[in-house]
Parts: C-alpha cells; sequence; structure tokens
C-alpha cells in the first residue's frame, strides 16, 4: 500500500511539474507576443476596387495609393489591391481595411478565410460603401452596420460630425468637426454596435417648402466580438475627405485601434491631433476663421455635469458678444471647462480654456462694449471683464435677477438659458472665491499657468461643461434610432 501510494505521489508531482511547465511555456509566448505586438509594424491590407461616380467620388484606386504611402510613411507595413485578399495575405495581415463598392459580397471561400482572420484577432475597417451588399443581414453581424439595397437611403450633404462617445479611445476629446460628404440613413446595425459619433445635416420638408429642420443618423460604429475589433465609419465619399485633419486622425485612430497598438495616437501627427482636441484657430485668434459673423439667432447646448442647458443667442442683444461666442463655441473653447467660480443662488462663472496655451492665447483679446439690450435678469448669459472693453471669454450665468448690481456697468447680456436652469442652479458651489475668483480679484493667475490640471488637483469637485456645440433648435432637433 505504502508503495503504491509512492508511485502515485510521484505521478502527482510529475504531473505538476508538466503543468508549471506548460504554464512557464504559455507565459513566455505571451511575453514574447507582446513583445512583438510593441516592435513590428502593423501589417494593413487595403481591399480597394474600381472607381465609381463622378469625379472626386468613390476614388478607390487613389486613395489605395496615396494611403499605402501614408501608412507606410507612419510606420505600418500597408498592402492591398482592388480584390479581395487571399486567405495566405489575410495570414500576413493584422488589420483589414475594405474601401469598395459592395464591400460585403463575399463568396463562401471569402467568408471562410475572413472568419479565420477574425478569429485569430485580426482588426477590420470599413469605409463608406464597404458596408454595402447583397446579405446585409449577414454583414451586419461582422462589421457592425449594413446597408440594405431598395430600403438604405443616402444623401450628399454638409455636416457636422458630432462626437456621442467621448470616452472611447478614438473619439477622446475630439471636438465636432464639418465635413462636405455623404451620409447614409436607414442601414442595419446589431446591438452590440457602439455608436461613436452622429452625423448632423439640415434636411428640407420637401423642395418648395422652405422649412427645415436638424437630422442627426449615427454613422461611426466600433463593435468587439468573437476575439476580433471592428471600426466602420460611413463617411469617405470624396477624396478631400481624407485630406481633413480631423477625418485623417480618426481614421488613423480606428486603425490603431482594430489592431490593438498600446499607443492610440502611433501614426497621427501632433499637427493632426492638435486639431482634434480644438480647431487649429483657437492659437490664431486673428485669423478670419475665428472671427466669423455670428446668424442673428443661433442655439448652443452646454452639457455638463450637472445635464444640458440650451442658451439662445440673438446678435442684436450683444453683436461682438454674440460673435465672440459663437466662435469660441465653434472651435470647442468651452468643452472641458470648470465652472471655477459660483456664488450660491447668484451667479455661476466660467470660460477660461483647461489647455494654458489657448488660455493664455485668448487673455488679451478684448472686444468692444455693446449697448445694453437686456438687463441681468435670472438666466440670462453675459461676459466678465474688468474694465470697459475689456471682455475676452469668461461668461457668467445670472442665477437670479441681478439688474440692480449688474445694469449699472457693461455687464450685457447675450443670450438666455432656455432650457436647463436647474441644472445651473445645481452647480456646486462649495469653493465660492477661492477656485478662480473674478477677474479683478486678480487671483487667476494658477488657471491661465496649470490650467485644469491645477484645478482637478486643487478642487477636485468643481462641476464642468463636457462639451459645448451650436445645435439649429431645441425645438426642431430630430434624432433617428434606426439605425
Amino acid at each position: 500500500m505504502n508503495r503504491s501510494a509512492t508511485v502515485e505521489d510521484r505521478g502527482v508531482a510529475i504531473s505538476v511539474r508538466a503543468c508549471c511547465l506548460r504554464l512557464i511555456l504559455l507565459t513566455c509566448c505571451a511575453v514574447l507576443s507582446f513583445s512583438v505586438d510593441a516592435t513590428e509594424a502593423l501589417r494593413v491590407f487595403i481591399r480597394s476596387g474600381a472607381k465609381t461616380h463622378g469625379v472626386g467620388m468613390h476614388e478607390h484606386p487613389k486613395f489605395l495609393a496615396e494611403w499605402t504611402k501614408l501608412l507606410t510613411e507612419r510606420g505600418a507595413h500597408c498592402e492591398g489591391g482592388n480584390q479581395f485578399p487571399t486567405a495566405e495575405q489575410l495570414s500576413r495581415t493584422d488589420v483589414l481595411l475594405i474601401y469598395s463598392a459592395d464591400g460585403g459580397d463575399l463568396t463562401a471561400e471569402q467568408r471562410s478565410a475572413l472568419k479565420e482572420f477574425l478569429a485569430r484577432g485580426g482588426g477590420l475597417v470599413t469605409l463608406l460603401d464597404g458596408v454595402c451588399g447583397h446579405d446585409p443581414h449577414w454583414w451586419k453581424t461582422v462589421v457592425g452596420a449594413a446597408w440594405e439595397y431598395n430600403h438604405t437611403k443616402w444623401r450628399y450633404t454638409k455636416l457636422t460630425m458630432r462626437i456621442r462617445d467621448l470616452a472611447h479611445s478614438i473619439t477622446s476629446g475630439v471636438v465636432d468637426f464639418e465635413l462636405d460628404d455623404e451620409v447614409y440613413d436607414g442601414l442595419h446595425t446589431i446591438p452590440g454596435a457602439l455608436v461613436l459619433a452622429d452625423a448632423e445635416f439640415v434636411l428640407k420638408s420637401s423642395v418648395t417648402d422652405s422649412t427645415t429642420s436638424i437630422k442627426t443618423i449615427p454613422q461611426m460604429w466600433t463593435l468587439e466580438k468573437d476575439n476580433y475589433r471592428a471600426f466602420t465609419w460611413i463617411q469617405g465619399l470624396r477624396l478631400k475627405t481624407f485630406d481633413v485633419p480631423q477625418y485623417r486622425a480618426l481614421l488613423l485612430r480606428g486603425i490603431a485601434w482594430t489592431g490593438r497598438r498600446q499607443d492610440i495616437n502611433q501614426y497621427c501627427t501632433a499637427a493632426e491631433l492638435a486639431v482634434l482636441h480644438s480647431a487649429s484657430f483657437l492659437l490664431s485668434p486673428d485669423s478670419p476663421e475665428a472671427n466669423r459673423l455670428a446668424p442673428e439667432k443661433f442655439f448652443v447646448r452646454l452639457e455638463t455635469s450637472k445635464g444640458d442647458m440650451v442658451i439662445e443667442v440673438h446678435r442684436d442683444w450683444s453683436l461682438h458678444g454674440a460673435d465672440r461666442f459663437f466662435n469660441l463655441v465653434r472651435g470647442g473653447y468651452y468643452n472641458d471647462a470648470r465652472f471655477f467660480r459660483i456664488r450660491e443662488r447668484t451667479w455661476a462663472q466660467f470660460g477660461i480654456n483647461g489647455d494654458p496655451r489657448i488660455s493664455s492665447t485668448w487673455r488679451e483679446r478684448t472686444i468692444p462694449d455693446d449697448p445694453r439690450v437686456l438687463s441681468n435678469v435670472r438666466g440670462t448669459v453675459a461676459f466678465a471683464f474688468a474694465v470697459p472693453n475689456g471682455r475676452t471669454t469668461q461668461l457668467f450665468i445670472n442665477l437670479k435677477d441681478n439688474s440692480a448690481t449688474h445694469d449699472s456697468e457693461p455687464f450685457v447680456p447675450f443670450g438666455k438659458v432656455t432650457q436647463g436652469m436647474e441644472a445651473a442652479d445645481a452647480l456646486n458651489a462649495e469653493y465660492g472665491e477661492s477656485s478662480g475668483g473674478g477677474i479683478r480679484g486678480g487671483k487667476q493667475a494658477p488657471l491661465f499657468e496649470s490650467g485644469n490640471a491645477y484645478l482637478n488637483r486643487e478642487f477636485p469637485r468643481l462641476d464642468f461643461i463636457r462639451r459645448a456645440t451650436l445645435i439649429e433648435s431645441p425645438v426642431t432637433q430630430a434624432s433617428s434610432k434606426n439605425l
């Protein structure tokens, strides 16, 4: 009995040692794999196709040539062709980028090769009509969104890419931007597809009816399933779209993300990243782009940590004030800005950009005073200032009727909160004047020198603006959920 026990114990010991050896080998392989991922070039295959449509549109061959060169120059290994890659080509590919007509039309053999590619963790990027095909209910399960003929509709239009998910690494910190391209409406999607951005565009009721509304449709998704990642973006109709810095940077981020690069910005230039986070004119305040004339009436939505507010602005209430506010919102100046001075039930002040480079650039860019049209009643919004003709970027919301004290000075309201005053009332007032104070108090230097890094460290519970965006109207705003 003892001898049997001894043999059994030895067997267990051998088995344990074998298991340990396997674990060591697996660990080594994992480390080696990680090392290869970190040092070897990302291998991208661009599945292109024939040129279709008019001049400058659906330029698949030109895209293949230009982006093979660009990706190679940025450090990736890139090849491609106008046919779907073979199984052998996919075996040496990390990311497959599909930019061709009817990208979802695959033979049984190609579907099998794609399935094997995705099963081993290959990444998939699909642009524009790459979502099209004649089996949309299969293709949507692969890329997240698919076009169905005689169901999905298209429209050439000028649009604004509205970033919906600021937490995702692809769209993190990205400011909304404009494109002249195309939108697809009525795409089929699957529940697991995560919407990163919408396209917002003006929709006319009919050719004869001048009534317009704003329509918002999801146009950018990610999908993570079965060990692979997919990134799908509809815009890409025009060849010039690929030269828009924000578009190019987001596409490069999408490629890096699907390829599981640790650095999402690995293939982006510093200049491209700069325009992702703020409009380039924010560092050029004298440029024409930074000094456009505002519409006679417009609306701005402030998405804050306490909820949304909508500000209605009329240019004839404060001409210079409306123009300045319009351009700062367009450029993303108020995104991630803190409400750094709140006097409870009196006013809430904000308007120093969290990036010291940007806030310092605008600190002395004053605008002339405007004659008063509105009084500083509850809900109105005006510029703060230290001296006459000294308005720059800082604003305050009147939380009560302050006309008795403010109307005697050039605090001229340019807008009023028409929705969401409950969010303004709920802003955290615990820090009072200590987290920056007023311009005249002379204690704002740390905010301009260190920005949000200082405020986050010293006053971590300040409320803030996630994003400030121009909207056509809070009443006519329409959203498509189909999708």
